[in-house]
């Protein structure tokens, strides 16, 4: 659990449009009190990311599916990491809304690393139209992408795989369309996604803003990645951020809570 943490005041032109969005349907004032918070009104858990590496994923396929690891060797290893951050509120309080939520993925000690997609991102979301799935494909080099519809079945043997290999709330399918192998649904709790890759190889960053209620919960991530060949663990970083916006009030400044950044050593399984 994050405990250190650091906190400003800051300006956010999209939580300043989102709060006077939901002042037209809410009393004139505060969401929950104009006062800053002086303590870190969540518990902030950053779970380890679990790693897949694709290959051994697909070259569980049968002949007929073969032409998966073909395709792979061509772009390199390519692994699937699954990120989950969660925020709770302290035990017997109720917290405050949290606006938006950051999540910054850092590999670390491994320049050649290359980032290839995420999900969500700002398409995905604008695709859900406020539904709270979507449909996400996966493409054999790693590509990932909104899709329309889910096929049947993946092979049984890739479906072990992907159980084996431990991906959490992930229920993989066939995809329905040409570019992409496997499918999923995915949940969107987010009404707004700013994302996209960092400064450093393999690194990506998302600024999630609430939809409905609020970001308390869980919120599940992905994107893919190349690294080099042999790699069989990374060594990563994780560097979260929650902001809340005191008043419903335009122009007024943001809160934003920066726990310490989290590391961790994770096995490409």
């Amino acid at each position: 659990m994050a405990t250190g943490y650091f906190t400003d005041e800051v300006d956010d032109p999209v939580l300043d449009e989102l709060a006077a969005q939901q002042a037209l349907f809410a009393t004139m004032g505060g969401e929950e009190g104009d006062e800053a918070a002086a303590d870190l009104p969540w518990d902030v858990e950053v779970a380890p990311p679990v790693a897949v590496d694709l290959r051994k994923v697909y070259a569980a396929a049968p002949e007929s599916g073969r032409w998966l690891t073909d395709a792979l060797s061509q772009s390199g290893t390519v692994v699937l990491v699954r990120h989950a951050i969660t925020a709770f509120g302290h035990p017997g309080e109720r917290p405050p809304p949290i606006g938006r939520m950051d999540y910054k993925f850092t590999p670390l000690g491994m320049p050649d690393a290359v980032t290839c997609s995420w999900a969500p991102d700002t398409t995905s979301v604008t695709a859900a139209h406020g539904r709270s799935q979507i449909k996400v494909g996966l493409g054999a080099g790693g590509k990932l992408g909104v899709i329309e519809t889910l096929a049947g079945a993946i092979w049984p043997t890739v479906a072990a795989a992907l159980h084996v290999l431990a991906i959490p709330d992930l229920e993989f399918r066939a995809s329905g369309e040409a570019d992409f192998v496997l499918a999923f649904d995915f949940a969107v709790r987010a009404l707004k996604v700013e994302a996209g890759e960092t400064g450093v190889g393999g690194g990506v960053r998302w600024q999630l803003y609430r939809k409905g209620e609020d970001l308390i919960g869980t919120q599940t991530l992905l994107h893919t990645m190349t690294v080099p060949p042999g790699v069989e663990r990374v060594r990563v970083r994780i560097e979260p951020t929650i902001v809340r916006k005191r008043s419903l009030l335009r122009g007024t400044k943001a809160q934003k809570f920066t726990p310490d950044p989290v590391e961790h050593d994770i096995p490409i399984r």
